[in-house]
């Protein structure tokens, strides 16, 4: 099912477990993630992914930082947001499967937890609970940057 060492399946828990995102999942509950999850590291200045690119997956910041790019009409690359430990990236391929609407890269040196929507999927049919409460959580994660980005707009608009 995952190909992950016994090691990192350890590790994986941990950080799981120092998320937020992860704070309303029991020790179980983390257990079948860490299963599901791959780990990931990248270097400073290397892509996760790239504007375009299919939405296969979304990620957590377990260590390191890392940068929201997009590029502009003009062709010029705009720095969105910086994305910390414990916080996610790319959760809207999970909820639509659209091509990425920008991209991500490691502003330090980064650890990355991986959910897929295939393991995903999986979850649903196996965990469905665990499954839930995913999308409960990505679900809590759109509105909230859907209401900053509204307040945002609101802000631009009234200068």
């Amino acid at each position: 099912m995952n190909n992950q060492e016994p090691e990192d399946l350890i590790v994986i828990k941990d950080r799981l477990i120092d998320m937020p995102f992860f704070n309303k999942f029991d020790s179980d509950e983390l257990d079948v993630l860490a299963h599901k999850m791959e780990l990931r590291n990248v270097k400073v200045k290397e892509y996760v992914f790239t504007e375009g690119d299919p939405g296969t997956y979304m990620g957590f910041v377990a260590k390191g930082e890392i940068a929201v790019i997009k590029k502009t009409k003009q062709g010029k690359l705009k720095r969105l947001a910086f994305i910390k430990k414990g916080f996610t990236f790319g959760e809207m391929a999970l909820a639509d499967t659209f091509p990425r609407s920008a991209s991500i890269v490691a502003r330090f040196p980064s650890e990355l937890l991986i959910l897929s929507q295939e393991r995903l999927n999986t979850l649903c049919d196996d965990h469905p609970v665990i499954a839930l409460k995913i999308m409960q959580g990505i679900s809590r994660l759109l509105s909230l940057n859907l209401r900053r980005t509204s307040g945002e707009l609101s802000d631009f608009l009234g200068q």
